[in-house]
């Protein structure tokens, strides 16, 4: 797999530089799931309100399938269980695994596993490696569109499996929203030139905008 060509990057310490950037935010990784939920449910914007109206376009479209195909409600939630418990065995490392080839294509060779107890999560770090709003963007957003393209095909073209395709497709969605509040974050931070990077040996990730975009 070849990887994004060479750019200039910009290293921890040169964000650390107060004179040339501000702190905008950070969490430890325990912390993680409180961030999302903060940046997904509290401040909110088209994407967010995106996210929610396609769950609920995913759970009519459950219903209207299970009715066409005569479910019952108890056959209905058995097949729904076994779906959920599909996406966090199978789909969720899969998932992290697209935002560690993401991560690798540009350019970071420190990729670590994490995951958060209390916020029952699963993540992929980058240690020390700064990326930009758009290079996160893509980081985040690749494993929804990717395994969402797969569900959908898979669903058009194997009915009997419909259901049961599209509770994974509903469940990824939702375990993706912690994805989308990050994304969410930069979204309301456009005006800045807003970077982040994480510090696994701290358990810490960081946010810093350059002082001359927050008018400082």
């Amino acid at each position: 797999m070849t990887t994004k060509p060479a750019m200039e990057r910009l290293g921890p310490d040169e964000l650390r530089d107060a004179t040339r950037f501000v702190l905008r935010a950070e969490f430890t990784h325990q912390e993680i799931a409180q961030f999302a939920q903060e940046y997904f449910w509290q401040h909110r914007s088209w994407i967010t309100w995106a996210i929610n109206a396609l769950l609920l376009l995913n759970l009519a479209a459950l219903f209207l399938v299970a009715r066409q195909q005569g479910y019952s409600f108890g056959r209905a939630l058995t097949l729904w269980g076994w779906a959920m418990l599909a996406t966090f065995l199978l789909l969720l490392p899969v998932h992290e695994a697209i935002h560690a080839l993401v991560y690798w294509w540009q350019g970071c060779r420190d990729i670590q596993w994490s995951y958060s107890l209390r916020g029952f999560a699963v993540y992929v770090t980058a240690n020390q490696f700064v990326v930009n709003a758009r290079e996160f963007f893509w980081v985040a957003v690749m494993p929804f569109l990717v395994v969402s393209c797969v569900l959908l095909t898979l669903a058009a073209l194997v009915p009997a499996w419909r259901f049961f395709l599209l509770s994974m497709l509903l469940a990824h969605t939702a375990a993706s929203s912690g994805d989308w509040a990050l994304i969410n974050y930069f979204w309301l931070r456009r005006g800045e030139q807003v970077y982040t990077f994480d510090d696994v040996p701290a358990g810490k990730s960081y946010f810093y905008a350059r002082v001359a975009a927050t008018g400082r």
